[in-house]
């Protein structure tokens, strides 16, 4: 990603309540400094779709994670996770 792309991408992600952008990860963004590997909090998929066809090879790894709460453990056979979970983009 050019600095034009990332300038607008944090002008851009700055509009989505399901965004979540650290300051440290917005000075990487922006120039201003920081030694840290960006990452990106994302609330749905969907979000998380539109993010990655704007960043495109600019995001390296996702992840999911799933909180305690969603995580069905009543059967010991088997590990049922809910429709809620949240996601990390690492770029």
């Amino acid at each position: 990603m050019n600095d034009v792309q990332k300038k607008e991408f944090v002008e851009w992600s700055s509009a989505y309540e399901t965004i979540l952008l650290n300051d440290s990860s917005k000075n990487y963004l922006l120039n201003k400094g920081s030694h840290q590997r960006p990452f990106v909090y994302v609330e749905d998929e969907k979000t998380c779709t539109i993010m990655t066809m704007f960043l495109g090879a600019g995001v390296s790894k996702i992840e999911e994670f799933i909180s305690r709460e969603t995580l069905n453990t009543d059967n010991k056979d088997s590990l049922d996770v809910s429709d809620e979970h949240s996601t990390t983009i690492c770029n």
